[in-house]
C-alpha cells in the first residue's frame, strides 16, 4: 500500500486551514440569533470526529478502510448539512460583512483557495469541495463557517477515500484542521451568545 503523498496532502489541508482561518477573522457585528442546537451540533461534531479519528489512527486491515467506515462519513456529514440548514433558514444577513484582516471580503478568500486548485490534480474530488465552497461562498458568518466546516468534513472523507485508510500521520494533519474549523464555528455561536459584535 503506497503511503499518502504528505507534502501535497499537508498544503491541501493548509489552504482549508486558510479559508476557515480568516473567515473566522471576519469582524461584523452578529445579527443572527444565539442557536443552541448549532453550538450543541458542533461539539457532538467534534467529539465524534475525533474519536473517529483517534480509532483510524490504531486501525488496522479491514478496520482502518474506508469502505468499512464510509457510514461515519455518511451520518456525520448529513448531521453538520442539517446545521447548515438551520442556519440558512435563521440567517438575518445574507453576507457575512465586512472584509477580513486582509481587506478583502469573504467571496475574495473563498476565491483564492479556487485559486490553489492545482493541489486538487491527485484528487479531482478535492477540486469540487473548493468549487462547491466558492459557489456558495455567501451567507451570514455562521452560514459560511459551518460550510468551511463542512468543506473540512469532506477533504477528509477524499483523503480516507483516495488512500483508503488515514496513516497515523495523516491523522496528526487533519485533527488540527478540523479541530480550528469548529473552534471558529463555536467561536461565532458562543459570541452571538454573549451578544458580543
Amino acid at each position: 500500500m503506497a503511503r499518502p503523498k504528505l507534502p501535497r496532502l499537508a498544503r491541501l489541508l493548509a489552504v482549508l486551514v486558510l479559508g476557515a482561518g480568516l473567515a473566522g477573522c471576519v469582524t461584523v457585528k452578529l445579527v443572527d440569533d444565539y442557536d443552541p442546537a448549532i453550538d450543541q451540533g458542533l461539539t457532538a461534531y467534534q467529539e465524534a470526529t475525533l474519536t473517529f479519528l483517534a480509532r483510524m489512527a490504531a486501525a488496522k486491515g479491514a478496520a482502518a478502510s474506508y469502505d468499512t467506515n464510509k457510514e461515519f462519513y455518511f451520518a456525520t456529514g448529513a448531521k453538520l448539512d442539517g446545521l447548515v440548514t438551520r442556519a440558512l433558514a435563521t440567517q438575518t444577513a445574507d453576507r457575512c460583512l465586512p472584509a477580513d484582516y486582509t481587506g478583502r471580503g469573504i467571496e475574495a478568500v473563498v476565491g483564492k483557495l479556487y485559486d490553489l486548485l492545482p493541489l486538487t490534480q491527485e484528487m479531482p474530488e478535492a477540486g469540487r469541495i473548493f468549487a462547491n465552497l466558492k459557489e456558495k461562498g455567501s451567507g451570514s458568518c455562521t452560514v459560511v463557517v459551518l460550510r468551511a466546516v463542512r468543506a473540512n468534513h469532506d477533504l477528509l472523507q477524499v483523503i480516507h477515500r483516495h488512500n483508503d485508510k488515514l496513516a497515523p500521520v495523516v491523522v496528526d494533519i487533519v485533527t488540527p484542521t478540523i479541530e480550528q474549523g469548529v473552534r471558529i464555528a463555536l467561536k461565532n455561536e458562543l459570541a452571538k451568545r454573549r451578544g458580543e459584535d
